[in-house]
């Protein structure tokens, strides 16, 4: 993770889970390296607490420890700032538990942001057989840390490390994504991840979470908190609806995975409530006076396979309207 704290030698840390690797020695000195755009809302008084949060709230349960990363001259990519780089090692049981959340199967390509030793790639493509590892940071020391761990851990063929800006990467073909950044870092980053993650994409975030889009599971683990995002399909506008051969119409509001809206049947209008996405999957109920029916489907683009409503076994489909569909809530993000 990077992390920028006030002062006038205006420092940045790298977070990422694992035991620091290099030789240990006092903070200080003046290292280059950072994504400019990610700096100007991190100054100011508001970041004083934030930064207690992360380090005496997050981390009351684990120990802290600091290395300074040696960025060599000539190798900066970022020249813009001149910063102090501690690392700051993560328990690895907040790992192990990051990849549960995210259910980190063999099928998965998994993007770290920030990777900083590249702990999180190299555990996921070892211990949970991920198909490939792939992590972004921007201090040179450390990807080269990562990179020779990987190797060290006969993993090497399938996770790559790149020096780079996270604002500037290619996110779109992972199906799991984690981080370990700062709100305002999630914040710029929650449209990119509405609109270019595929539906079903499990988001993973330590200590921060995504402001109102409220995560669909968190855990606590070593004294950090974690949260999971299951990235949903985007289902909002009007729909026509096949329910057992007769046709209603069907209006959806969608607020990242939570759905309002109505189901015209027979010239009324009936309350859609409850209505939520996982992913692609979506669930609603219709209420018709004190009768509440249950609609359960999966989202194919622009068309809802039914798979039950509620134990009547009635058979219903949907499709939308063309240019009907909008955002899950992601602008002015």
């Amino acid at each position: 993770m990077m992390l920028l704290t006030p002062g006038a030698s205006r420092r940045r840390s790298s977070f990422a889970a694992g035991p620091p690797l290099g030789k240990k020695r006092p903070l200080g000195g003046k290292q280059a390296g950072a994504s400019l755009r990610s700096v100007g809302a991190f100054f100011a008084a508001r970041l004083a607490p934030l930064m207690l949060a992360a380090f005496c709230g997050a981390g009351s349960a684990q120990t802290l420890e600091f290395e300074q990363s040696s960025v060599k001259p000539g190798g900066i990519p970022f020249p813009f700032l001149e910063l102090d780089v501690p690392y700051v090692k993560t328990a690895d049981g907040v790992v192990e538990r990051m990849l549960d959340l995210a259910g980190v199967n063999e099928e998965d390509y998994l993007i770290d942001l920030g990777s900083g030793d590249g702990r999180i790639p190299i555990a996921a493509v070892r211990d949970r057989k991920a198909r490939y590892g792939f992590g972004v940071e921007i201090v040179p020391d450390l990807v080269d840390k990562a990179r020779e761990s990987a190797r060290e851990a006969g993993v090497g063929d399938r996770v790559r490390f790149e020096v780079q800006d996270l604002f500037e990467t290619d996110i779109s073909s992972a199906t799991v994504l984690t981080m370990y950044l700062l709100p305002d870092v999630n914040m710029k980053l929650r449209p990119r991840i509405l609109s270019e993650l595929a539906p079903g994409t499990r988001v993973v975030s330590h200590a921060f979470d995504m402001g109102e889009w409220e995560s669909d599971e968190s855990d606590h683990r070593d004294g950090a908190s974690l949260y999971l995002w299951i990235v949903p399909a985007n289902i909002e506008g009007e729909w026509n609806v096949d329910i057992d051969g007769e046709p209603h119409r069907l209006s959806l509001r969608q607020t990242f995975q939570r759905l309002q809206g109505t189901l015209e049947r027979n010239g009324r209008e009936l309350l859609v409530e409850a209505g939520a996405m996982r992913g692609t999957d979506v669930h609603f109920l219709v209420r018709d006076g004190a009768e509440a029916t249950q609609y359960i489907g999966r989202v194919a683009g622009d068309s809802i396979i039914g798979l039950s409503m509620d134990s009547k076994h009635r058979q219903w489909r949907a499709s939308r309207d063309a240019g009907k569909g909008v955002s899950t809530g992601a602008e002015g993000s």
